[in-house]
């Protein structure tokens, strides 16, 4: 199963928010798919083993937003829920209380 976690936004948007060289190594050799996003729901960092389950590469996820991942219903909500929890309301994202999505 793939855990979504956010990334610090970057100050400079035209480019991701890059992880420490000890982290990167740390998370590409866990056999759990890791992807890193900013408030925003963008992608901003992908492991080996999310690459191996979602078939994408970094160049092809890294930038875009995590909902290119999903299957409907959750694609076209999942930018609202990301804005309900920034705005505090109740936790309703994807992955949250053991929910995990159907492939």
């Amino acid at each position: 199963m793939a855990r979504v976690a956010f990334a610090p936004k970057s100050a400079n948007t035209s480019t991701t928010t890059a992880l420490p060289d000890f982290m990167t190594t740390l998370f590409d050799v866990l056999v759990d798919g890791i992807i890193t996003i900013d408030a925003s729901g963008i992608i901003q960092f992908v492991n080996v083993a999310a690459q191996a389950m979602f078939g994408y590469t970094p160049a092809e996820l890294l930038g875009r937003n995590i909902s290119v991942l999903m299957p409907e219903p959750y694609r076209s909500r999942h930018d609202q829920y990301l804005t309900d929890y920034r705005q505090g309301s109740r936790m309703r994202i994807i992955g949250v209380g053991g929910r995990e999505l159907p492939s």
